[in-house]
């Protein structure tokens, strides 16, 4: 009797083995669809990507790197709807994915659900405190909802740890601007400028800044260099304000 039933524990292990090889067939080809659909992203193919991410899941529904690139396409195609879904997906397998985290919350800030964004800017904050983009994008929420102190708080956070960071400069500035701290604006423009010297907006807001704080030399300085740099509502403020 023993010796019948060997040919079928025999087959049991043959099914099983089978059954293994499938699965890693499909983890391999999952893989495949993934490194295919980065490369088409990177390549500006986002929705031929996302058609490879798709494919990429239907093999592997758990493949977390899956929904997180296709979330990272469909934020790029500006389906922030869908970008959140994925990212959700992604951090349900894995609570700690912190650029997951990171992008679902820039999703929700350009739906305008701020609250929501800084839920997530404030969750990544507690599991990396060194994650400087996330004090960036949270305080740039927080100046949304007209929360201006909490919004310098943060930019100064995040460039206590990454200080080369021009737009980080500019945005403080402009926050101290809306807080009527003139003088802390144009300190935080001249920054910018330092770290980016062609960037016309930077000489703008300066200008603007320094209109306000009456140094009207200075700011017609400036829009000439912002219209130089080809700013176009730079050239009309000299109209106005530079008659001399």
């Amino acid at each position: 009797m023993v010796a019948k039933n060997s040919p079928m524990i025999r087959l049991s292990v043959i099914l099983f083995l089978l059954g293994l090889n499938i699965s890693l067939s499909a983890q391999k080809n999952a893989a495949d669809y993934l490194k295919s659909g980065r490369e088409k992203h990177a390549r500006g193919q986002i929705s031929a990507a996302i058609a490879d991410y798709n494919k990429a899941l239907l093999l592997d529904k758990n493949n977390t790197e899956g929904y997180y690139y296709r979330g990272n396409a469909q934020f790029d195609q500006k389906n922030y709807r869908a970008a959140v879904e994925d990212f959700t997906q992604c951090l349900k397998l894995n609570p700690a994915y912190k650029d997951a985290l990171y992008n679902r919350g820039n999703a929700y800030y350009e739906l305008g659900k701020f609250e929501q964004a800084l839920e997530d800017f404030t969750r990544l904050i507690r599991l990396d405190s060194l994650y400087y983009d996330a004090y960036f994008d949270r305080g740039n929420t927080f100046y949304k909802l007209n929360r201006f102190r909490e919004a310098i708080e943060d930019f100064t956070a995040g460039l206590a740890i990454a200080p080369d960071e021009d737009h980080a400069w500019y945005d403080r500035g402009n926050t101290w601007f809306q807080t009527g701290e003139f003088e802390k604006a144009i300190a935080d423009y001249t920054r910018a400028i330092q770290l980016d010297p062609q960037n016309p907006d930077f000489y703008f807001n300066r200008a603007v800044a320094e209109l306000n704080a009456e140094m009207v030399n200075e700011a017609c300085a400036d829009l000439k260099k912002a219209a130089e740099l080809g700013d176009k509502e730079a050239k009309t403020y000299q109209n106005e304000f530079c008659k001399f």
